[in-house]
Formats: structure tokens, sequence, C-alpha cells
């Protein structure tokens, strides 16, 4: 694999901070002549890594919103509403309760990747074959 220096970053901490909704969808080597769609998501100062396409319809998660349920900081699918924790990967539902607001999980569907810093602010990920 080699270190950072010898690799490309897939973005910088600068164009996420750039970036509409502070969200940038890369496309990544997954093995031969195939791609992956990957959403990096930068909260407070911290790069969170998920597929770029939502597992149920396809539908391209950097169009959707950043919202937080409970602790949880999730992307929201732009079609059909479902809730992505950006940590976990998992579908996440609020239910409302006469008094106050559970958080559930719908199951781990979501595909996450590890992702790291360097010092000039790029982004890499030993998940992204380079």
């Amino acid at each position: 694999m080699g270190n950072s220096a010898t690799k490309k970053p897939v973005a910088t901490i600068k164009e996420l901070k750039e970036a509409k909704k502070n969200m940038i969808r890369v496309r990544v080597p997954c093995g031969g002549r195939d791609k992956r769609q990957v959403l990096l998501v930068l909260i407070e100062e911290k790069v969170h890594a998920i597929d770029g396409k939502c597992y149920h319809a396809g539908a391209p998660l950097e169009t959707g919103d950043i919202e937080e349920l409970g602790e949880r900081m999730c992307v929201k699918c732009p079609r059909h509403g479902y809730c992505i924790d950006v940590k976990t990967g998992e579908h996440v539902k609020a239910q409302q309760a006469m008094t106050d607001t559970t958080i559930k999980s719908l199951g781990k569907r979501h595909r996450t990747h590890t992702v790291r810093v360097d010092d000039q602010g790029g982004v890499f990920s030993p998940s992204f074959p380079y």
C-alpha cells in the first residue's frame, strides 16, 4: 500500500469545506476497471465515508441533507427519505412517542469506509486501493 506520500488523496479538507453541504461524492477504484462511488462527509472537522448511492434505490446521497437524529448525524436520502448514520451506516428512524423521541436502528445496511486525513488536509483511506 505504501504511505500517503506515494498516494494521491481522493479529496482534501479544503474541498469538503467549500462543497455544498460539506459533502463530496468521489469515484474510487474497487478492483479491476470498476469504480465505487463514495460519499465523503465533513462533520465537526471529522471526515466520514459511506457508499455514495442509497442502498435502497440508488439515489445520489450528496443531493440529500445532513440531519441530526438524537446523537446521530445522518444523510437523508433525497428520494425516499431514508436516514443513514454516517458513522455506522445504519438506517435509522425517529420513533415519535407522546413524551419523547426514540431513535431506532433498522439495521446496518450501508457500507462505511475508514478514512484518515494527513497533515496537509489530504483525505486517504485503506479501503480505497490506489
